[in-house]
């Protein structure tokens, strides 16, 4: 059986991003973006990724970017989650240092509409995303 997954391999969004990065997932479950949705992850990618890329000096790990409704559901998303629509990524904090210069480096972007730094336990994340006319929400200590 054919996965979409694979034809996206090569698809570039921005210079360091890829489309199956922003769209892969460890769960069974087809994860194929619409068209909006890949306008929108170009423009996270462009807009908020790139420019923090070169801010922070570090490769970004993204753990989550697009997700369908049935994987968002999976992973226990909001409804209204950005992910749904290509607006959202979760990235990797490898240590609280760099977790730190990360967030330090994404909250000047201007695009942000969201920009949280989240833990559950001894887990953390940075989730961003952003919008057309961004509320500049911004935590540096949200528990999920």
């Amino acid at each position: 059986m054919f996965n979409s997954q694979c034809s996206m391999v090569n698809i570039r969004l921005s210079p360091h991003f890829s489309l199956f990065e922003m769209t892969a997932t460890n769960h069974k479950v087809e994860n194929t973006p619409t068209v909006e949705a890949i306008v929108n992850l170009c423009r996270l990618c462009n807009e908020v990724l790139e420019p923090a890329r070169k801010k922070y000096g570090h490769p970004i790990k993204v753990t989550s970017g697009y997700r369908c409704k049935k994987l968002n559901d999976l992973v226990g998303g909001v409804k209204t989650s950005r992910h749904l629509t290509g607006q959202a990524a979760d990235l990797r904090v490898e240590s609280k240092e760099l977790g730190r210069k990360l967030f330090d480096a994404l909250k000047d972007q201007p695009a942000i509409d969201e920009l949280l730094y989240e833990h559950k336990g001894s887990a953390s994340w940075i989730h961003v995303a952003w919008a057309e006319q961004p509320r500049h929400k911004i935590n540096l200590n949200y528990e999920v």
